[in-house]
């Protein structure tokens, strides 16, 4: 059951506009705007692994409670996703809800 749950949802790094629409699915469900949305080179692990990690750099925009959700969905989502560096920047600051930018990258597990 763990094992085909897990080959359910690997990413195939050709299918950009499926791995692509992944992301901006979860834009409409949290309300952020994502500004900027990268693919970068696949890593390959090693030769003895069916996987490989697919990257992102992604850059959104919103509240706070938007872009915690935006990140919560990644890290919950279907897909296996690894996040090796985030970074928050506030820059509405004198509002009640100040916007922030949420700046990261995401490694999603994919088929060789």
């Amino acid at each position: 059951e763990v094992t085909r749950r897990i080959e359910q949802n690997l990413v195939v790094v050709d299918n950009l506009a499926e791995n692509l629409w992944y992301f901006y699915k979860i834009e409409q469900q949290t309300k952020v705007r994502i500004a900027e949305l990268r693919p970068e080179n696949p890593i390959l692990s090693d030769s003895k692994s069916p996987f490989m990690r697919v990257p992102f750099s992604i850059r959104v925009t919103g509240t706070y409670e938007q872009t915690g959700a935006f990140l919560y969905a990644i890290e919950t989502g279907p897909r296996l996703a690894y996040i090796p560096s985030l970074m928050y920047r506030r820059v509405e600051l004198e509002t009640a809800n100040p916007m922030v930018i949420l700046e990261m990258n995401v490694q999603l597990l994919g088929k060789k």
